[in-house]
C-alpha cells in the first residue's frame, strides 16, 4: 500500500510487465493494461506484410501498483540464432492490442508524450512526438536494433545502498530518467550481447532509452542486400579474371586489398552512419 502511494505520488513510475505464448485466448483486459497499449497507427494496410509477434499470456505487476504506476511496458526478448540480443520488440501482440516495450514506455513519460503522439508505421518506424518526432526504425519482424555503447557499465549506475545511506549525491538523478533493476550477485538479469556474455538487463533497458532519447539508432540500409551480392560476385570475378594470370608475389597485395576494402567500407558506415 505504501508503495502504490508512493508511485501515485511520483507521477513518473513505469513498470514493466511480460507476455508469454499460450493457446488459450487472452483473458479480458483489467482496466489499468488498455492505456498500455498503442493508440495511433499509420500506413495499415502494411500489416499484413509484416510479423508481428502475438502472445496471449500475460504476467502483470500486481494490480494496486500497475494501478498507481504512470505506465506499463513490455520486457520480451529477442535473441539472434548465436544467442545474443540485437534488437528489441517494439511491439507484441496480446489480445486486440499492441504493447510497447518498456524503455520506450519510459522514453515517453519522461518526453512527456501522450499515446496519441507514439505513431506505429508498420514495417517502418515508429513515430514519437508531433513535432520533430523522434523516428525509431523498424523492421519487417517488427524489431529495431540495440545500439549498444560498449561491454557494460557504460551509463552510470549506483548502489541503491548508498543512495539510502546518502553516498550519492540525488542531484544526479535530477531530470534524467532513472532505471531500477537487480545487479547482486544470484538476483541479476544477465544476458549475452555482441559486447558482453553477460550483460545485465537495466542496462540493456537503459541503452535502449538512451537510444531513443538521443536519435542514435542502427539502421540496416535498403542497399544492404546487393551490397552483399556484389561484393560477392565482384570477389568471385576478381580472383576468376585476375588472380589466376598473375605470380603469387603479384596477387598477394591485390587479394589483401580486395578483402579490406568491403570491411573498411562497412566499419565506416557503422561508425559515420550508424548503418550495420
Amino acid at each position: 500500500m505504501m508503495l502504490a502511494r508512493a508511485f501515485q505520488r511520483a507521477g513518473n513510475v513505469i513498470l514493466g510487465m511480460a507476455f508469454l505464448p499460450s493457446r488459450d485466448p487472452a483473458e479480458p483486459f483489467p482496466g489499468y493494461l488498455i492505456p498500455a497499449a498503442y493508440q495511433s497507427f499509420a500506413e495499415t494496410e502494411r500489416l499484413s506484410q509484416v510479423f508481428i509477434p502475438s502472445r496471449q499470456g500475460r504476467i502483470l505487476p500486481l494490480p494496486l501498483l500497475a494501478q498507481s504506476a504512470a505506465g506499463l511496458g513490455h520486457v520480451i526478448l529477442d535473441f539472434d540464432p548465436d544467442g545474443a540480443l540485437r534488437r528489441e520488440f517494439l511491439g507484441i501482440e496480446h489480445g486486440d492490442a499492441l504493447f510497447p516495450p518498456l524503455a520506450l514506455s519510459i522514453a515517453k513519460r519522461y518526453l512527456g508524450l501522450s499515446p496519441k503522439e507514439i505513431t506505429f508505421v508498420p514495417g517502418t518506424e515508429i513515430r514519437a512526438g508531433a513535432s520533430d518526432p523522434i523516428r525509431i526504425p523498424l523492421d519487417a519482424r517488427t524489431t529495431t536494433l540495440i545500439n549498444y555503447y560498449g561491454p557494460g557499465n557504460m551509463i552510470p549506475s549506483y548502489s541503491i545502498v548508498d543512495i539510502l545511506s546518502g553516498k550519492v549525491n540525488k542531484a544526479v538523478f535530477r531530470d534524467k530518467a532513472v532505471l531500477i533493476g537487480g545487479a547482486a550477485i544470484g538476483i541479476a538479469d544477465l544476458w549475452p550481447t555482441p559486447f558482453s556474455p553477460a550483460f545485465r538487463g537495466v542496462e540493456k533497458q537503459a541503452t535502449l532509452v538512451e537510444n531513443i532519447l538521443s536519435r542514435d539508432f542502427l539502421q540496416v540500409p535498403d542497399w544492404d542486400f546487393w551490397y552483399t551480392l556484389g561484393c560477392m560476385f565482384g570477389f568471385a570475378l576478381f580472383l576468376a579474371l585476375v588472380i589466376t594470370r598473375l605470380s603469387l608475389y603479384a596477387s598477394l597485395p591485390l587479394l589483401l586489398i580486395c578483402l579490406s576494402l568491403p570491411v573498411a567500407i562497412s566499419y565506416l558506415a557503422f561508425v559515420r552512419h550508424s548503418l550495420f
